[in-house]
């Protein structure tokens, strides 16, 4: 008798935690993603900085290439540089991209711009404004920004914080 109130108490305690349990892995996905996306943009940074060139960092819905079309709801990345010659925005070569949109299908990007291009130094060149992605997922309650200022800071923020001492991860 006492083990079958044992076991029912377990049941019911497991019930329970299932939806918390679930909201917490879709959670954890989209910080991954967002971790991914940063580390993305930090090295297409240092890629800038290394060949002391423009490179570009890019959103794709396509598989990552140097002729895959940018897409502000892109799921996936790359990173080429930019020829120094006289065409602008002509592309020299393909370094890298990463295929995300297996693993977190459920996750939707939304970009300001599809392409973020750094300078030699590192700082943004092109768009003339700060960029910011947003991580959003239907399944989780947390959604994240990275956000690119023209300096070249590269930052994740969570948008539902406000950015202060008690808050150092707010947007």
């Amino acid at each position: 008798m006492e083990m079958m109130i044992v076991v029912t108490i377990i049941g019911i305690t497991a019930a329970m935690s299932i939806p918390a349990f679930s909201t917490w892995i879709a959670d954890s996905k989209t910080r991954t993603m967002a971790e991914v996306l940063q580390n993305g943009l930090r090295e297409a940074q240092a890629e800038a900085v290394q060949r002391g060139r423009q490179v570009q960092f890019f959103l794709t819905a396509d598989s990552p290439s140097a002729t895959a079309s940018e897409s502000s709801s892109g799921k996936n990345w790359g990173i080429r540089t930019m020829k120094l010659a006289t065409t602008p925005a002509a592309v020299d070569e393909y370094v890298k991209g990463m295929t995300m949109a297996g693993s977190n299908p459920f996750i939707a990007v939304n970009a300001s711009n599809p392409t973020i291009q750094f300078n030699s130094i590192g700082r943004l060149s092109s768009p003339a404004q700060a960029v910011t992605i947003q991580l959003t997922n239907s399944k989780g309650k947390r959604n994240l920004n990275i956000t690119v200022s023209l300096s070249g800071a590269i930052r994740m923020c969570d948008p539902s914080k406000v950015r202060g001492t008690s808050n150092p991860d707010g947007c």
